[in-house]
C-alpha cells in the first residue's frame, strides 16, 4: 500500500507540475500595438465634400488567435484631443461640448463582447462608446499574420454621428461617419 501510496503521490506531482504547462499552450496570445504606425482614420461628408481626418493616441489591450476566436477579446481606446482635420479651427471646435466634449470625454472606447470568424475575416461584436452613449456595433475586420510575432489587423465601419451625441441633426455635415482602422501588432 505504501508503493502504491508514493507512486499516486509522484503521478500527481508530476501532472500538477505538467498542468501549468499544458494550460499555457492554450492561452490566447497577446498582441501589442505598433502605436507610431497604427492609424485610426475617418470621413464625413460636409457641405456635399468629404472631410477626412485621425485620431491619434490608439492604445489597447488585444488578446487574438485565429484558431480561437472564442476566446479572443480586444480593447482599444483613442484620444480625442489628437483629433485632426487638417484644419485647426474645425479641430478646436470638433472638441468642444457641442461635438465630442474633449475636456469631459477625452477617449473614446471600444470592447468586444464576441468574436466570430466570418469566411476568412472576422466580425466583432462590440460596445463602442462616445462621450456618454455606449451602443452595440458589429466590426468586420480582418487579421494577416506577418509572422509567428507579427501581424496586422484591419477594419472599416459606419457609425452614426448623431446617435452618439456628437453634433445635432443637419443639413450641412452628414450623420454618416466612416471610420477605418490599420493596426500593426507583435507580441
Amino acid at each position: 500500500i505504501i508503493e502504491i501510496l508514493t507512486i499516486k503521490s509522484y503521478t500527481m506531482k508530476r501532472l500538477l507540475f505538467a498542468l501549468p504547462l499544458v494550460l499555457m499552450s492554450f492561452t490566447v496570445p497577446t498582441w501589442k500595438i505598433k502605436t507610431e504606425t497604427a492609424t485610426v482614420t475617418f470621413k464625413i461628408k460636409n457641405a456635399g465634400s468629404w472631410v477626412s481626418g485621425s485620431l491619434g493616441g490608439l492604445t489597447g489591450t488585444i488578446h487574438f488567435s485565429p484558431d480561437d476566436v472564442a476566446n479572443s477579446s480586444i480593447t482599444g481606446s483613442v484620444d480625442v484631443n489628437t483629433i485632426n482635420t487638417e484644419n485647426s479651427g474645425r479641430d478646436k471646435h470638433l472638441k468642444n461640448a457641442d461635438f465630442f466634449d474633449a475636456p469631459t470625454y477625452p477617449h473614446m472606447t471600444i470592447k468586444s463582447k464576441s468574436i466570430k470568424k466570418s469566411g476568412s475575416d472576422y466580425v466583432m461584436e462590440a460596445s463602442l462608446t462616445i462621450k456618454s452613449t455606449t451602443k452595440t456595433i458589429s466590426l468586420p475586420f480582418t487579421f494577416t499574420p506577418a509572422d509567428a510575432t507579427k501581424g496586422l489587423f484591419k477594419a472599416e465601419f459606419e457609425i452614426d454621428r448623431v446617435e452618439y451625441g456628437v453634433g445635432e441633426n443637419g443639413v450641412i455635415m452628414g450623420n454618416t461617419v466612416k471610420i477605418s482602422l490599420f493596426v500593426p501588432v507583435y507580441q
